[in-house]
């Protein structure tokens, strides 16, 4: 079985634990392997995503689905929603893609302006009346670079960190849950000194023009430039992209947070995110036990019937994946998500070319499931299917189309 992820212990509530105590004996009985907590915390361990974890997306989410409210810092986490809500198929692709966007506009931004800090304003040579003009665009320069500095550093870091550790969407989801303010930071950090750009244009052409008239009608001419851009993006956007634009209305609009239409269509978009993680990042956790810490409730980790029939099942087939519970979990929450349960399997194995479409069901692959079975097991495990319909039926008798070995030479 190849799979995203290691040996990350036994702890796996998704993957219940054998009956049998035979399995258990074997078990204890295996050399035991290096095992890498998400979190010392004791319990509450759910794959690689540990109590804190989970609260860290709990918080996250949080509003979501919820009566609009005020959020004077909810540009920190917004964009992170969006991303955290993304297929998996897509979500490595979409922050790799939002990442490379700030990494590049922050580098742009800092190549047009690094030369305000080597190159400053001779302050020495303006005249006596002028000479605050200078110091004050002298001063915004420096800020205005270290912020894009750290922008571009951060950013990159981040970056190389996605692209060497992101093994699987599951592993992007988690630290999504813990990028949200590292994310909000880096989009305010190329917002504010744009804005301070602005400002400073204002004092350059304060102390270049000549008569009060140019400066003052030059001050008039930027102000409404940004107003009639910056209010054309609060209103586009408020209504393109309701829940994105609500973390940033405080800061840029805030009137818009009282208006019937922003915060319905708000509600009405938040349905289509909610959707979107049940879907993704929910399917990377226990979502018994990761519904009941969104609704408070608590409680212990229980597993389904039909978790329970395929964890017994798959052990008997491929008993080797007793000591794999990574693999195991995954195999069993891959099967479980696309409704692979044991009774439709069989159901399929009678009909004719039922091989043929067991081994296609198994392929699984790595994005959508963060696992891919090799042919090998495929066939183990279609064979094992073939095999429970026989027992279930004594008297059956199978085509052969419906050989094994036939079927996989026809299938593979």
């Amino acid at each position: 079985v190849r799979c995203w992820g290691g040996q990350l212990g036994e702890r796996f509530p998704s993957s219940c634990p054998p009956s049998s105590s035979h399995d258990l004996e074997r078990r204890e009985m295996q050399p035991r392997k290096a095992k890498v907590a998400a979190e010392e915390t004791g319990d509450g361990t759910i794959g690689i995503w540990s109590k804190l974890d989970r609260a860290a997306l709990r918080k996250l989410i949080d509003p979501i689905g919820k009566a609009p409210r005020v959020e004077p810092f909810g540009m920190f986490g917004s964009e992170a929603r969006g991303l955290i809500s993304a297929p998996k198929a897509e979500v490595y692709e979409r922050s790799s893609a939002f990442l490379s966007t700030v990494n590049v506009t922050s580098a742009l931004v800092l190549s047009s302006i690094a030369g305000m800090v080597t190159s400053p304003f001779d302050i020495s040579a303006l005249p006596e009346d002028r000479r605050p003009l200078g110091i004050a665009a002298n001063f915004l320069t420096y800020p205005m670079v270290a912020i894009q500095v750290c922008i571009v550093m951060f950013s990159t870091y981040v970056l190389l960190m996605l692209a060497a550790h992101a093994h699987s969407p599951d592993v992007i989801y988690r630290a999504l849950a813990h990028l949200g303010n590292l994310i909000g930071s880096f989009q305010f950090g190329i917002y504010l000194p744009l804005l301070i750009w602005l400002v400073q244009i204002v004092l350059i052409a304060h102390i270049n023009l000549g008569t009060s008239v140019e400066r003052w009608t030059c001050t008039a001419l930027v102000a409404v430039i940004y107003l009639i851009f910056h209010m054309e993006f609060s209103y586009s956007t408020a209504r393109a992209f309701p829940r994105g634009m609500w973390g940033w209305l405080f800061a840029t609009a805030p009137w818009l947070i009282f208006q019937k239409r922003v915060r319905s269509d708000l509600g009405r978009m938040d349905g289509m995110y909610s959707a979107g993680m049940e879907e993704a990042v929910m399917q990377g956790i226990d979502r018994t036990k990761a519904l009941h810490e969104m609704a408070g409730e608590g409680g212990e980790v229980t597993c389904s019937p039909e978790e329970q029939k395929v964890t017994e099942w798959l052990l008997r087939t491929l008993p080797e994946l007793s000591s794999e519970s990574i693999q195991r979990s995954l195999l069993i929450r891959a099967m479980v998500n696309q409704g692979l349960h044991l009774p439709t399997l069989i159901k399929t194995a009678k009909i004719p070319g039922g091989f043929r479409i067991l081994v296609d069901v198994f392929s699984f692959s790595l994005e959508e499931d963060g696992l891919e079975l090799s042919r090998g097991d495929r066939l183990r495990l279609a064979t094992a299917v073939m095999e429970d319909a026989v027992k279930a039926e004594p008297n059956a008798t199978t085509s052969g189309d419906d050989d094994p070995v036939t079927g996989l030479l026809q299938s593979l």
